[in-house]
């Protein structure tokens, strides 16, 4: 069995939007943003489990199915 997970990079720095999946406070099930960020869909990485410090939040239903979309774009 795997430790790792898939992570995608957040910013705020909302420039370059082609693959990016822009969020506010209200688009999280968890968490809070001081500030509107994007998701870059086109910045995605594995990492281990164990390195993992702390969870800042979770986007809802909506969020991922829209970063899945961008991801399957950049993936075709």
């Amino acid at each position: 069995m795997t430790h790792d997970i898939v992570v995608v990079a957040i910013t705020s720095q909302l420039r370059n939007l082609d693959y990016s999946v822009v969020i506010e406070s209200k688009d999280l099930k968890e968490g809070k943003l001081k500030v509107a960020s994007a998701i870059r869909a086109d910045k995605v990485y594995t990492l281990s489990k164990d390195i993992v410090r702390k969870k800042f939040g979770q986007v809802n239903a909506k969020v991922m199915e829209d970063v899945r979309k961008k991801v399957n774009e950049l993936i075709k």
